[in-house]
């Protein structure tokens, strides 16, 4: 889909396309990117096991998994700053907001 600016040139009126300013994202170091992913994961593994019974033989293995999360991320981890905080809280509620929606019918992004 192509954009349209409307230009007035006199009593004239011409439409160029308007092409937006590239966005231009800030580098993410790869243990920062390590970091955010490590700490999603283990948040909707650690949701996903609170809705079974403690005993549950999936449980143990998502209990596996989480602690094969921590050891990559011990590997290589970088400490987030206030920003990234931020962005792991908006993807991790994008996430959830998603699930919701598709769970319940409802249309999605």
């Amino acid at each position: 889909m192509k954009l349209y600016k409307k230009i007035q040139v006199g009593k004239a009126t011409r439409y160029i396309e308007h092409v937006p300013a590239p966005v231009i994202m800030p580098e993410i170091g790869q243990a920062q990117v390590v970091t955010l992913l490590s700490a999603l994961t283990i948040s909707m593994l650690i949701s996903v096991e609170e809705q079974l019974p403690p005993h549950a033989t999936l449980v143990r293995r998502i209990k596996k998994v989480e602690e094969a999360v921590k050891e990559l991320a011990q590997l290589n981890a970088a400490p987030l700053d206030e920003h990234l905080v931020e962005v792991g809280v908006c993807a991790w509620n994008g996430a959830i907001k998603a699930m919701q929606e598709g769970l319940s019918g409802g249309a999605h992004a």
